[in-house]
């Protein structure tokens, strides 16, 4: 989907356009995700081209505190360049793939390309050398931002996610990142996890698509 519009002032239907078109280039249905920050012009554009809600997406923000116990037998290694491919496996795993997947299908690429850029690193969840989750920290502008969350169906429940997060915590304190954010479903389990380690809802991203 589309982010950022808006955020940087009025928004005119050229923009908006230039997004559709890229859509329609790849025969999918357009989508952004409006920010309540965005300027007014942004609401009144989607508004008048028919944009539909979809879902929405919060945005939280680590406000310190003390972190709850780790737990004792996972642990998390950041992945080396040998191993995007353990990782991006991993996440496949996660997101309810049943059987290997191919080193091409897209479940395994999208992953694997936010690995490319510079400003990203993956880390690895294992419990006796198994992997069992995985995650990822994006530094750029400021900002820390933690994604690509998940553990494996078998091994939920057991602190993989808590053990992520303080990894990633430790990981921007080190870089003197001081503002480290996430996105989550609203009330999902990875919202109450992180919650449970000092971040705070701080705004709602609401997704909306165009029939």
């Amino acid at each position: 989907r589309a982010v950022g519009l808006g955020l940087r002032g009025p928004v005119d239907a050229a923009e908006i356009d230039e997004v559709e078109a890229f859509y329609r280039s790849e025969g999918i249905t357009p989508e952004v995700e409006l920010c309540p920050l965005a300027d007014a012009s942004l609401h009144t554009l989607l508004r008048d081209r028919g944009y539909q809600y979809r879902s929405c997406t919060s945005v939280l923000a680590y406000g310190g505190g003390i972190l709850p116990p780790a737990p004792d037998d996972v642990e998390v290694s950041v992945v080396s360049p040998e191993q995007p491919g353990v990782w991006a496996h991993t996440i496949a795993g996660c997101m309810g793939a049943t059987s290997p997947q191919p080193d091409n299908a897209p479940d395994i690429l999208l992953p694997r390309s936010a690995l490319m850029r510079s400003n990203v690193t993956g880390f690895l969840a294992t419990i006796d050398e198994e992997p069992v989750g995985a995650g990822a920290i994006a530094l750029g502008g400021g900002v820390a931002i933690l994604f690509s969350d998940c553990t494996l169906p078998a091994f939920r429940r057991r602190g993989v996610q808590s053990a992520l997060i303080r990894a990633r915590l430790a990981a921007a304190s080190a870089a003197s990142y001081h503002l480290v954010v996430a996105q989550t479903v609203p009330g999902s389990d990875s919202q109450r996890n992180l919650h449970r380690h000092g971040f705070q809802a701080v705004y709602t991203n609401v997704i909306l698509g165009r029939p």
